[in-house]
């Protein structure tokens, strides 16, 4: 009876241990795709900052061209026409602030996702070294 009773505690070890592999590899399946998932937004928040990063620049050669625009103009023309190229000039600076609160807006996002990038593969690294 005590070998039967030791060979029913060996196969439920045996089935345990089994039980701990498949759990163990589900959760580095799951962890892996969330590394995935993440690294992925992150490649797309990239993308959006460098886009930002871009229309920014635009934006500020628009700012300068109409900069050196109203300088000529001021010395061609009288106030009532430089008034609305001035309008003009605070518009697109009021634009170019609203893009560059966007690009840190986004940067910060990006610094977040970066930070949950490392978090997972420390816990990768972690479930491994188990």
């Amino acid at each position: 009876h005590c070998a039967k009773l030791s060979i029913q505690l060996q196969e439920l070890e045996h089935a345990s241990k089994e039980e701990q592999r498949v759990a163990a590899e589900e959760l580095e399946a799951q962890r892996s795709h969330a590394h995935r998932q993440l690294a992925a937004m992150a490649e797309e928040h990239q993308t959006a900052i460098s886009s930002l990063l871009q229309d920014q620049a635009l934006e500020l050669d628009t700012l300068r061209n109409a900069a050196a625009a109203q300088s000529v103009m001021d010395s061609l023309v009288g106030s009532v026409e430089t008034q609305a190229l001035r309008e003009q000039l605070d518009s697109e600076t009021r634009r170019a602030k609203a893009l560059s609160d966007q690009l840190a807006q986004a940067l910060g996002e990006l610094e977040t996702l970066e930070g949950q990038l490392d978090a997972t593969n420390t816990d990768l690294t972690d479930t491994r070294g188990r």
